[in-house]
């Protein structure tokens, strides 16, 4: 799959309700990152003429973060000790072809996107 790993350093202890990503007095709302994750779905389907079902949004959380794994609202909320598991996990969702050239396009994203690619 196509992931859109948002990277977030919180100093409060984090939760998620409601679909937004509470700490402190911060709020990250779900939606922010599903219109990020469709920006880069619509570029790389521009782009390559066909696009993965879906830009899976991904808030990886740095600091306390007691949920661990969530996913609500079509976001998953990982702490980052779990990153890499949840990552290893995940089935393949592109043939061998699409993934080359979906990380062709994804790297010709990086212009257009800034760091978001």
């Amino acid at each position: 799959g196509v992931y859109l790993i948002e990277s977030k350093y919180l100093h409060h202890t984090a939760a998620v309700r409601d679909d937004t990503l509470l700490s402190g007095g911060l709020s990250f709302y779900g939606s922010t990152f599903r219109v990020e994750a469709w920006r880069i779905k619509s570029e790389l389907e521009g782009r390559l003429g066909f696009s993965p079902r879906w830009v899976q949004p991904v808030v990886v959380i740095w600091g306390s973060f007691p949920q661990k794994r969530i996913k609500e609202g079509r976001v998953v909320y990982l702490a980052a000790d779990e990153l890499v598991p949840w990552l290893e996990s995940r089935p393949a969702q592109l043939a061998s072809p699409q993934q080359l050239a979906a990380i062709s396009g994804i790297r010709g994203l990086r212009a257009v996107l800034g760091a978001a690619a």
